[in-house]
Protein backbone atom coordinates (compact mmCIF):
# COMPACT_ATOMS: atom_id res chain seq x y z
CA UNK A 1 0.00 0.00 0.00
CA UNK A 2 2.76 2.44 0.91
CA UNK A 3 4.74 1.59 -2.21
CA UNK A 4 1.67 2.19 -4.37
CA UNK A 5 1.09 5.58 -2.71
CA UNK A 6 4.75 6.53 -3.30
CA UNK A 7 4.53 5.50 -6.93
CA UNK A 8 1.43 7.59 -7.46
CA UNK A 9 3.09 10.62 -5.90
CA UNK A 10 6.09 10.19 -8.15
CA UNK A 11 3.83 9.92 -11.19
CA UNK A 12 4.57 6.35 -12.28
CA UNK A 13 0.95 5.35 -11.80
CA UNK A 14 0.80 1.60 -11.55
CA UNK A 15 -1.93 1.09 -14.10
CA UNK A 16 0.17 -1.48 -15.96
CA UNK A 17 -0.33 -0.04 -19.44
CA UNK A 18 2.68 2.27 -19.33
CA UNK A 19 0.53 5.37 -19.76
CA UNK A 20 1.59 6.88 -16.48
CA UNK A 21 -1.29 7.31 -14.09
CA UNK A 22 -0.24 10.67 -12.68
CA UNK A 23 -0.22 14.14 -14.14
CA UNK A 24 3.52 14.17 -14.64
CA UNK A 25 3.76 10.52 -15.65
CA UNK A 26 6.30 9.19 -18.07
CA UNK A 27 3.66 8.57 -20.75
CA UNK A 28 2.01 11.97 -20.62
CA UNK A 29 2.85 14.33 -23.46
CA UNK A 30 3.97 17.84 -22.66
CA UNK A 31 2.01 20.55 -24.40
CA UNK A 32 4.00 23.50 -25.67
CA UNK A 33 2.53 26.97 -25.76
CA UNK A 34 1.49 28.58 -29.00
CA UNK A 35 3.74 31.27 -30.40
CA UNK A 36 0.78 33.49 -31.22
CA UNK A 37 -0.62 33.06 -27.71
CA UNK A 38 2.69 33.97 -26.12
CA UNK A 39 3.05 37.03 -28.38
CA UNK A 40 -0.50 38.05 -27.50
CA UNK A 41 0.29 37.83 -23.78
CA UNK A 42 3.56 39.72 -24.25
CA UNK A 43 1.84 42.50 -26.22
CA UNK A 44 -0.83 42.75 -23.53
CA UNK A 45 1.82 43.27 -20.86
CA UNK A 46 3.54 45.90 -23.01
CA UNK A 47 0.24 47.70 -23.63
CA UNK A 48 -0.60 47.66 -19.92
CA UNK A 49 2.86 49.01 -19.10
CA UNK A 50 2.42 51.85 -21.62
CA UNK A 51 -0.98 52.73 -20.18
CA UNK A 52 0.26 52.70 -16.59
CA UNK A 53 3.41 54.70 -17.32
CA UNK A 54 1.52 57.31 -19.31
CA UNK A 55 -1.15 57.68 -16.61
CA UNK A 56 1.34 57.86 -13.73
CA UNK A 57 3.75 60.29 -15.36
CA UNK A 58 1.18 62.34 -17.24
CA UNK A 59 3.13 61.82 -20.47
CA UNK A 60 0.94 61.36 -23.51
CA UNK A 61 2.99 63.02 -26.21
CA UNK A 62 3.68 61.44 -29.60
CA UNK A 63 0.51 59.39 -29.33
CA UNK A 64 1.73 57.21 -26.46
CA UNK A 65 -1.79 56.75 -25.19
CA UNK A 66 -3.03 55.65 -28.59
CA UNK A 67 -0.08 53.41 -29.43
CA UNK A 68 -1.18 50.99 -26.73
CA UNK A 69 -4.53 50.72 -28.49
CA UNK A 70 -2.95 49.46 -31.71
CA UNK A 71 -0.59 47.16 -29.83
CA UNK A 72 -3.49 45.65 -27.92
CA UNK A 73 -5.56 45.23 -31.10
CA UNK A 74 -2.71 43.27 -32.66
CA UNK A 75 -2.40 41.20 -29.48
CA UNK A 76 -6.16 40.67 -29.43
CA UNK A 77 -6.13 39.15 -32.92
CA UNK A 78 -3.03 37.08 -32.14
CA UNK A 79 -4.88 35.75 -29.09
CA UNK A 80 -7.83 34.73 -31.26
CA UNK A 81 -5.47 32.88 -33.62
CA UNK A 82 -3.80 31.23 -30.62
CA UNK A 83 -7.14 30.04 -29.27
CA UNK A 84 -7.85 28.04 -32.43
CA UNK A 85 -4.59 26.09 -32.56
CA UNK A 86 -4.79 22.35 -32.08
CA UNK A 87 -2.68 20.15 -29.81
CA UNK A 88 -0.99 23.05 -28.07
CA UNK A 89 -1.44 24.73 -24.71
CA UNK A 90 -3.72 27.74 -24.99
CA UNK A 91 -2.93 29.22 -21.58
CA UNK A 92 -1.03 32.27 -22.84
CA UNK A 93 -3.55 32.73 -25.66
CA UNK A 94 -6.42 32.92 -23.16
CA UNK A 95 -4.55 35.33 -20.88
CA UNK A 96 -3.42 37.46 -23.81
CA UNK A 97 -6.90 37.52 -25.32
CA UNK A 98 -8.62 38.71 -22.16
CA UNK A 99 -5.90 41.20 -21.15
CA UNK A 100 -5.93 42.73 -24.61
CA UNK A 101 -9.73 42.80 -24.53
CA UNK A 102 -9.53 44.71 -21.26
CA UNK A 103 -7.00 47.17 -22.68
CA UNK A 104 -9.21 47.78 -25.73
CA UNK A 105 -12.42 48.25 -23.71
CA UNK A 106 -10.83 50.29 -20.89
CA UNK A 107 -10.58 53.71 -22.65
CA UNK A 108 -14.11 53.55 -24.01
CA UNK A 109 -15.48 52.55 -20.64
CA UNK A 110 -13.62 55.41 -18.94
CA UNK A 111 -14.96 57.95 -21.48
CA UNK A 112 -18.51 56.68 -21.02
CA UNK A 113 -18.25 56.78 -17.23
CA UNK A 114 -16.63 60.22 -17.34
CA UNK A 115 -19.54 61.60 -19.38
CA UNK A 116 -22.04 60.32 -16.78
CA UNK A 117 -20.61 62.66 -14.13
CA UNK A 118 -22.66 65.82 -13.92
CA UNK A 119 -20.54 68.57 -12.42
CA UNK A 120 -23.41 71.05 -12.12
CA UNK A 121 -26.58 70.09 -10.29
Amino acid sequence: MELEMKNRRLGSGGSGNGAGGGVGGSGSKRKFTTVTGFLSFLLALIALAIVNISFLTGFNGDGALFSFFYISLLGFFLGIVGLFTKKRSRLFAIWGFFLNLFVVIFPFLMFILAYTINATP
